[in-house]
């Protein structure tokens, strides 16, 4: 006659198994995350790049050639730097984070030829 045995735990090939289903699992939602952190970013750079060109309109399109000046607008700090030789005006608007000023997200430069005084 045959004696049942109770035998608990796991074996080695259902440790395996489960460890196959967990990173199957674990893999594809590390990459959705990171997919997600990196959509922030483009986000983030996108509204910078658009504060940076609504900054070098408002220069260019009311004469605005004062001294290099730095504001905080909509959560971005916009520097801003201007050079006037003669009749260039050389425009510098740089956007970075108000909560991290030294991380630059965006730089446009802009040269304009201006004529007349403000």
């Amino acid at each position: 006659m045959r004696r049942i045995r109770n035998e608990e735990g796991y074996t080695l090939v259902e440790s395996l198994v489960a460890m196959a289903l967990f990173v199957g699992v674990l893999i594809p939602l590390l990459g959705i995350m990171g997919n997600l952190m990196f959509d922030r970013r483009n986000v983030d750079s996108y509204r910078a790049l658009h504060v940076a060109e609504s900054e070098m309109n408002r220069i260019v399109s009311t004469h605005d050639f004062s001294v290099a000046s730095s504001t905080i607008e909509n959560g971005f700090s916009i520097d801003r730097h201007i050079e006037q030789r003669d009749q260039l005006v050389q425009i510098r608007v740089s956007v970075a984070s108000a909560k991290k000023p030294e991380q630059q997200l965006v730089q446009l430069n802009r040269t304009v030829l201006f004529y007349g005084s403000k």
